[in-house]
């Protein structure tokens, strides 16, 4: 279970994300869209703790990923990666870094 509660992360004086509050239940799929810089990666880096949340609150199953260190959500199953792009006609591959 992962839940965000009006969540606000900012950077600096700049407010990234405002209000932000979602539930995802064990086996289930969100996908998270949004243009360039509307606060995706942010948001998905302050839900594994690498980004700290001006206000709010985020649980991933029973641990609270606000004040647990980073290697504690990840054992709650919370992390975040890097992509790697493909493609397909090149057979070149290479690091997002998104």
């Amino acid at each position: 279970m992962l839940e965000v509660s009006d969540l606000r992360v900012g950077y600096g004086k700049h407010e990234v994300l405002r209000d932000i509050s979602l539930t995802v239940a064990p086996g289930e799929v969100l996908a998270v869209l949004g243009t360039n810089g509307a606060g995706k990666s942010t948001l998905l880096n302050c839900i594994a703790g690498l980004v700290p949340a001006s206000s709010g609150s985020v649980f991933a199953r029973s641990a609270s990923s606000r004040s647990a260190a980073v290697t504690s959500s990840m054992r709650s199953g919370v992390a975040r990666t890097t992509t790697w792009c493909v493609d397909f006609n090149s057979g070149n591959a290479w690091l997002s870094r998104s």
